[in-house]
């Protein structure tokens, strides 16, 4: 997925299985770096491998301190969270006990990382190192990621706060996601944000048959919890600020309107 795409909301409902182990934005180095960039693709690679097998002990551990600090990785695992919340402070910390986060890790049979900072294209190989690899690709209007981006300061600093970059990642994955669509149905999952907010369950349903659980019952509750706490479907969106943010919405339109209409927006 990508920066402000409610793949937040998404990885608490897809953690919420009984035996996922959820590995939240590990990938915070690639936030400074083109999705093109060779780094990006090195440190995606180098990282991602340690995290499918579960091994904490060879991950550097001032990176795992930063990204549990600032991305809250970890803290976003409610497998973990519980342990990491009694201590938050950098020392005696149990979630920087590496040897335990491995032990721990390794007893769920589901591992989920939450990526938004890598191209579809720097992690599409694993479907054929890995029998049981699934990718699901995140989608949200473009339109809406802007809204939500430019709402905040320190995205509009970064390579976050780049239109064009935004649109350009949109195209590169759209351009893998057809031919994964027709080579691997089995094993690539598009979906967009606004399905899910209008048909939670049955895009719910969908998401576990494709994952192959049989028992939904964790998810539909987590769906539940979510639509209760947090008025899912009733969220403000760009639409509701459409005066104000009509000279962004056509800047978007402009930028990223082909890939909007393959993707099945309307302009």
């Amino acid at each position: 997925s990508t920066s402000r795409s409610g793949s937040t909301t998404f990885s608490s409902i897809l953690s919420s299985l009984s035996s996922s182990f959820l590995h939240y934005e590990p990938l915070d180095d690639n936030s400074t770096r083109s999705l093109t960039d060779p780094q990006t693709t090195t440190f995606t690679r180098d990282v991602t491998d340690k995290l499918l097998s579960c091994n904490y002990t060879t991950i550097d551990l001032e990176y795992l301190k930063h990204i549990y600090f600032k991305n809250h990785y970890l803290r976003r695992n409610n497998k973990v969270s519980g342990i990491c919340r009694k201590k938050r402070e950098k020392v005696n910390n149990p979630c920087f006990n590496q040897t335990l986060m491995s032990e721990l890790c390794i007893k769920y049979p589901y591992q989920m990382i939450k990526y938004v900072h890598v191209s579809l294209a720097q992690v599409e190989h694993y479907l054929d190192e890995y029998a049981n690899f699934k990718i699901i690709w995140l989608v949200r209007d473009p339109r809406a990621v802007w809204y939500s981006r430019i709402k905040k300061s320190w995205c509009l600093s970064r390579i976050c706060g780049d239109l064009e970059r935004l649109c350009e990642s949109y195209q590169i994955n759209w351009d893998i996601s057809e031919r994964l669509r027709r080579v691997k149905p089995e094993s690539f999952l598009k979906l967009r944000f606004e399905d899910f907010q209008a048909r939670p369950f049955q895009e719910g349903d969908r998401i576990t048959k494709f994952l192959g659980i049989k028992d939904s019952a964790d998810i539909s509750r987590r769906i539940v919890l979510l639509y209760k706490n947090t008025n899912l479907t009733t969220k403000k969106d760009w639409r509701d600020d459409m005066i104000e943010f009509d000279y962004s919405r056509k800047k978007v339109e402009m930028a990223c309107g082909g890939v909007m209409r393959n993707l099945g927006y309307n302009i």
